[in-house]
């Protein structure tokens, strides 16, 4: 392993000088309330051209969601994106920062959903206001201004769980979506990787606080569902010979961190996902933490970088693939009529000939 890059170097050691504690021994007030006080810098965070709240029927009760808009252009692709923070930390806010960014980079809109936490809300409650919410973005584009036949999910960790956690549930469910962006996500309950040992503290995210985060979140019954562990469902879906479902599962682009306890579960399900035939495109980073994406370090400014070009990829991608609507289908259909015409002419210039010399021309 090579060595933490200095500026990730220089934010561990302002960490440790701050003796800002593991998540794993405070409680989740206080855990909530310290993350609040590590809101990126406003003067990090880019302009937006639009940017507002509003609030549509959930799972659980009024779901928020924030709608960030990069220009006036109508029919823009949407991503619906999910805040990361263990299921248990974190809010709208959170995606202030990602949100704008990958909405400017990628010229699409983002839609940044505001879902139950637990303990409050334990599992599957932020899975159902994750798909919930996708599911009325899709059906709510002219609402929106928005080309929902051009729509992704993403998130990062947590966040990237829920986002292949609906990826999965949409192509089950027949729900075409054209990408599933996926940061340093949890992918399976899996204390013992070798990430998860190598990196069980002093680079941010430590093992005890992913412990203390499952246990918030989901009861040992539960953890092996596919709407929590997208690996463990991944898999069950293969051995029950599903093969439509992982035919229909949405390109992926994953995102890994070397000092990460999250690194191997990451690397394990983009493996899986090509390994199953499914289109991936893979950024691995060997001198950072986990957290950098949603930050203001330049290491984070190059990862939605890439994460806004992968997106811009495949919503052009959709656009040249998208199937013609009613009135192109029409149009089309007199261009063909014309070509054909254009193309008998010289044969019926003929065959008018032919009648005023009394021959016989075939067609």
């Amino acid at each position: 392993m090579p060595a933490l890059r200095p500026e990730v170097q220089q934010m561990i050691d302002t960490l440790a000088h701050l003796q800002i504690p593991d998540f794993a021994d405070i409680d989740v007030a206080r855990a909530r309330a310290l993350l609040a006080d590590f809101r990126s810098d406003p003067r990090a965070i880019p302009s937006i051209h639009e940017q507002f709240d509003r609030v549509i029927p959930g799972p659980g009760g009024e779901l928020a969601l924030r709608v960030y808009r990069p220009s006036t252009a109508s029919d823009l692709p949407v991503l619906v994106w999910f805040h990361g923070g263990g299921w248990v930390l974190g809010d709208i806010n959170s995606g202030d920062l990602p949100g704008r960014d990958l909405a400017n980079r990628a010229e699409c809109v983002v839609v940044s959903v505001d879902y139950r936490l637990a303990p409050e809300a334990p599992f599957p409650a932020p899975f159902d206001d994750c798909l919930a919410a996708t599911l009325w973005v899709s059906e709510h584009g002219s609402e929106l201004g928005i080309d929902s036949a051009r729509m992704a999910v993403g998130g990062d960790s947590a966040g990237g769980n829920l986002a292949a956690a609906v990826a999965m549930e949409a192509a089950i469910s027949g729900v075409d979506l054209i990408g599933q962006l996926l940061v340093y996500p949890i992918t399976t309950y899996d204390p013992n990787t070798p990430s998860m040992i190598d990196n069980a503290e002093g680079y941010f995210l430590t093992r005890n606080s992913m412990e203390w985060f499952w246990d918030h979140y989901a009861q040992d019954a539960d953890r092996t569902d596919r709407r929590l562990a997208p690996l463990d469902g991944l898999e069950a879906l293969g051995e029950a010979g599903d093969g439509s479902a992982i035919a229909r599962m949405a390109p992926a682009w994953v995102y890994t961190a070397g000092f990460d306890p999250l690194r191997d579960e990451g690397r394990r399900y983009a493996e899986a996902l090509r390994a199953r035939g499914v289109e991936v495109e893979t950024m691995h980073v060997d001198d950072v933490v986990h957290g950098v994406f949603s930050g203001e370090l330049d290491c984070g400014t190059e990862a939605r970088t890439a994460a806004g070009r992968w997106l811009e990829r495949r919503f052009g991608l959709a656009t040249s693939l998208a199937p013609p609507t009613p009135a192109d289908a029409a149009v089309l259909g007199l261009i063909l009529v014309a070509a054909v015409l254009v193309g008998c002419l010289p044969a019926w210039r003929a065959y008018r000939s032919s009648l005023a010399d009394g021959m016989t021309v075939r067609i």
